[in-house]
């Protein structure tokens, strides 16, 4: 196999996966591994985004508390 096709095969692979998290949050949405590893396929910009969609369907809430659980998440994405 070359590199070109190795290459290839690795970003399909990740892609697939990425859909499969999608739909895993859909189905489980109280699992937060899978929140984490969604975030950590994406780019830094739409990791942010899944972490306030992750806090908008795993919390429910707004302001303060929501700032503080975006910090958490980002912090937990890290690690």
């Amino acid at each position: 196999m070359t590199i070109s096709a190795s290459l290839s095969l690795s970003l399909h692979v990740c892609a697939l996966y990425q859909v499969m998290l999608d739909r895993a949050v859909e189905c489980c949405p109280n699992q937060t591994e899978l929140w984490l590893a969604l975030a950590k396929l994406e780019t830094y910009e739409n990791a942010k985004k899944v972490g306030r969609v992750f806090c908008a369907t795993f919390f429910g809430v707004k302001g303060e508390l929501r700032f503080l659980i975006k910090v958490l998440f980002c912090v937990m994405l890290t690690h």
